[in-house]
């Protein structure tokens, strides 16, 4: 077994509208480790509710169980939980009891099963009572029987599913945004619980407990969710968003380095994939709880994907595309027959296709080359009503390279760097980078620094980038830095050292910019009949500041087709402020200081141009 700890009275809440708040209800007969059992509908200090991703196969006084990661009506979720008490799922990674041994739930007809009034009453170890119409004992009751049994209702089932970014994670980032708050209406005990449980996951700035949300999470709030909704008998459709962790991620747990950095593993791309079964099922069985006489007759997918969740989405619409149904099937198959169903993709959205595997295990040590073993990334021309991809036009780290779905489908290439496009960035954040790759210089001992052969290289470099739109010098700064390595003596020789010299910028750079793209991608999706609500222009989450409002509006213009044409003053604000450089040559240390141990992950390409693979077929999909 494995699963989330408990959520109960008094646990923290990360709300996205309020901050940080508690669950200020719970159970009154049931307790864990001495605080009441929080379940569906029970509020926060905030006065949200809970409302999603709650345990359906675990009741309480009748409502399914809270856990870590439960979700609230103002999006917020519940970031601490039980140390005794785990609420699991099985072996096989599906919801306990998802979907299972209900009429609705496995597609029978009406009448093939037992109404839902009566399965809830056995569940509860209560004996259905005999009907006796007129006193007559054992005899039928017609009327009463033809009362109980549903009325059909078929409709077509939407399933958005959102796989998130490399190192992204809904649940993850919320925990980090209390992490990094000062108190906010906690009791001291509590915010020292809190810092406690934080303290394990927040010593990495890169993790997933240190990034913002992204545009996939955005996306994700945004489409319609009728999981806890009762459809009128008049509806034809309903809609379930899923949403995947990110890429080396799991909710509640340390990053995983390995998945992260090979794009392999248990969290790893395929990995991602894999959960959708557990994620569906544990959405649908909520959705069944209330709509037990519901018959599923079509479905229709629309899939986000950002970075590898981007690469993720292509591999799982492929799986769509099987005429098995492949894992999109084993996720539905408790639930409807594929066979029986129509099925359908009908909107692709992708920011950023970056695959970026590597084996080392099997000796392969290049993310960057197209060789992505097991993952399909091929989306073939009419496989979907619309596929978008929306590609940075400033990326070209070596690790970054864009599988591309051109020219069989829409790419539009776009101002910024990978996760400005994606999302990720905090709201306002300092770069400290080097921006050139350190130049060595054997000098004599004794050498000033500013004349070595390596610091002239700098300046001259340093002269260029003061070149760039970027630079502001109004709020960035460009200077060299020099350290230098003693180099042993030799007999007969004059002492010698290396001078090593690069050009260090730093500024504070905005992380609005992907609500630009956002806005992009969510006009195409819903031009396409992706049911997503209107973005709120108020929401202090998702408005854009006034300075680059205008800038915008090129920018979405850009997206249709219109030339983008922006003055200096808006090329230095936009490039000045809000595109973020990603390719740099700070270092990442390892375990140790060997060279194995030490890593320029963010390196640009040796040519400065980004690598682009084509979007073309792997051997072996569809099948």
């Amino acid at each position: 077994m494995s699963g989330k700890p408990a959520a109960r009275l008094g646990d923290a809440v990360a709300c996205p509208k309020c901050g940080a708040t508690a669950l200020v209800q719970g159970s009154s007969d049931v307790s864990f480790d001495g605080l009441p059992a929080a379940t569906l509908g029970h509020a926060c200090g905030c006065g949200a509710v809970l409302s999603a991703a709650v345990i359906p196969t675990v009741l309480i006084n009748g409502q399914p169980a809270a856990v870590l990661g439960s979700l609230t009506s103002h999006g917020g979720v519940v970031i601490g939980g039980s140390g005794s008490v785990i609420i699991g799922l099985d072996a096989g990674g599906a919801a306990k009891g998802a979907c299972a041994s209900r009429a609705g739930a496995t597609g029978l007809a009406p009448g093939q099963g037992k109404p839902s009034a009566l399965r809830d009453r056995e569940r509860q170890g209560i004996e259905a009572p005999t009907k006796h119409p007129h006193g007559a004992p054992g005899a039928r009751d017609e009327v009463g029987e033809q009362a109980e049994r549903p009325i059909e209702q078929r409709i077509t089932l939407r399933i958005g599913v959102f796989f998130d970014g490399t190192g992204n994670n809904l649940f993850n980032a919320a925990t980090g945004a209390t992490c990094r708050a000062e108190e906010q209406g906690f009791r001291r005990d509590q915010a020292e619980s809190i810092a406690r449980y934080c303290k394990k996951f927040m010593l990495d700035p890169n993790s997933s407990y240190a990034n913002a949300d992204t545009n996939i999470v955005r996306l994700y709030r945004l489409y319609q969710d009728d999981t806890q909704r009762a459809v009128e008998q008049d509806e034809k459709s309903a809609a379930i968003p899923v949403y995947i962790e990110g890429i080396g991620t799991r909710a509640g747990q340390p990053d995983s380095a390995f998945s992260m950095g090979t794009g392999l593993g248990a969290s790893g791309v395929l990995g991602c994939v894999q959960t959708f079964p557990a994620a569906f099922g544990e959405r649908y069985d909520q959705f069944k709880r209330i709509n037990p006489d519901v018959i599923v007759e079509s479905v229709e997918f629309d899939l986000f994907g950002f970075s590898r969740g981007a690469a993720a989405a292509r591999h799982f619409a492929n799986e769509v595309l099987k005429t098995s149904g492949g894992i999109a099937a084993m996720g539905l198959a408790k639930c409807f027959s594929w066979q029986g169903v129509k099925v359908k993709l009908n909107f692709i959205g992708l920011f950023e296709t970056v695959t970026a595997l590597a084996d080392p295990r099997r000796g392969d040590f290049t993310p960057t080359d197209i060789a992505n073993p097991g993952v399909n990334l091929y989306l073939p021309a009419g496989c979907a009503g619309k596929v978008v991809h929306l590609v940075a036009r400033d990326e070209y780290r070596r690790n970054f390279a864009l599988t591309s779905v051109a020219p069989q489908h829409q790419e539009i290439a776009l101002p910024g760097a990978h996760a400005d496009l994606g999302g990720g960035y905090a709201p306002e954040m300092t770069e400290r980078l080097l921006l050139t790759r350190p130049r060595v210089s054997r000098e004599r001992y004794g050498t000033d620094s500013h004349a070595a052969w390596s610091y002239h290289q700098a300046q001259l470099e340093m002269t260029q980038l003061q070149r760039e739109p970027w630079f502001d010098p109004g709020s960035a700064t460009l200077k060299i830095d020099t350290w230098r390595n003693n180099l042993p003596r030799i007999r007969s020789e004059l002492p010698e050292t290396e001078v090593i010299s690069a050009v260090r910028l730093e500024r504070q750079v905005r992380g609005e910019l992907s609500l630009v793209y956002l806005r992009i991608m969510h006009r195409m999706a819903v031009a396409n009949g992706v049911l997503l609500a209107t973005i709120d222009e108020a929401d202090p989450e998702l408005r854009l500041p006034d300075e680059l409002k205008g800038v915008a509006t090129k920018l979405q213009a850009n997206a249709q087709g219109a030339p983008l044409h922006i003055d200096q003053a808006e090329t230095r604000l936009l490039f000045g402020h809000y595109v973020h450089l990603s390719a740099h040559w700070n270092a990442l240390l390892g375990k140790d200081l060997s060279d194995l141990g030490i890593f320029f992950v963010n390196a640009p390409t040796a040519t400065g141009r980004r690598n682009i693979y084509p979007n073309r077929p792997q051997v072996g999909y569809p099948e």
